[in-house]
């Protein structure tokens, strides 16, 4: 089973997905593009913007590096507006293929 994962999206389904992961005893590292809103959620332990008055879990570690969102994770969920998948894939692969 896969202890470390990412979650690649912290809108209310990114933040959802990164919840039920952490109630199910992983680690997530919960990546936002917008830098000021993952110290924000790192700060408060709640996605403010999306989901108010829901507490983070203490296992989610939010981060605007898709780099350190990725590091020693075995597993990725991509939870990013269709609009955005080819953006968010291309940049993966480069993440990825850096090592």
């Amino acid at each position: 089973m896969f202890d470390d994962i990412a979650v690649v999206g912290s809108g209310a389904w990114g933040t959802a997905l990164a919840l039920a992961a952490a109630h199910a005893g992983r680690r997530v590292k919960l990546w936002s593009r917008d830098a000021d809103q993952a110290e924000a959620m790192a700060r408060s332990r709640e996605n403010s913007k999306r989901l108010p008055g829901i507490q983070l879990h203490k296992s989610i570690q939010p981060t605007s590096s898709l780099k350190d969102a990725l590091a020693n994770t075995r597993a990725i969920i991509i939870a990013v507006p269709a609009q955005h998948m080819r953006e968010i894939s291309e940049a993966l692969a480069l993440v990825m293929k850096s090592g």
